[in-house]
């Protein structure tokens, strides 16, 4: 019993410093279905958890484009694993719309965008941005774009590897 209490006491004590560390730009490989691949990363903590942001390798020439949301019980919207939507990236004053699928392995939505795309350059040049499901049934999140592009190069270039 006092080993259970401490492990969670730990566990809690580590949430907020995970959430301060993953508030900045990463890239780094992870582990993924196929094997290693190169990743961007960024959350935006709320309390105990946090929405996160990830751009990946995709198809040649693009990117995948992943939020991870803090969801409500009823996710993915209604139990419907084919679930997508549009979202809207708001950018200062600029927004671009990309279609966005339910991913069932680990619950993220997804859209892929050219290298070049509107999409990618404003994820690499902006200040914020803030991805809004325009069907209202996924949590709109707010990331910080700063360093972003050093990050996003990187998995970039070893897409081009």
């Amino acid at each position: 019993m006092i080993i259970r209490f401490g492990l969670v006491a730990l566990f809690l004590a580590a949430a907020p410093a995970a959430a301060e560390e993953c508030s900045a730009w990463t890239a780094g490989l992870e582990e993924d279905e196929g094997g290693k691949v190169m990743v961007a990363r960024i959350c935006q903590p709320l309390g105990n958890a946090a929405h996160e942001l990830s751009v990946q390798c995709g198809e040649p020439g693009a990117f995948w484009i992943r939020l991870l949301p803090v969801a409500p019980d009823n996710y993915p919207p209604g139990g419907d694993y084919n679930f997508n939507s549009r979202f809207k990236f708001n950018f200062d004053k600029i927004a671009v719309e990309q279609d966005m699928v339910y991913q069932g392995m680990d619950g993220a939505m997804a859209g892929k965008a050219a290298f070049e795309s509107p999409l990618a350059e404003l994820l690499r040049s902006s200040r914020s941005m803030t991805m809004e499901d325009l069907s209202g049934k996924v949590p709109s999140a707010t990331f910080i774009l700063t360093g972003s592009k050093s990050a996003i190069n990187k998995v970039q270039a070893s897409c081009l590897n």
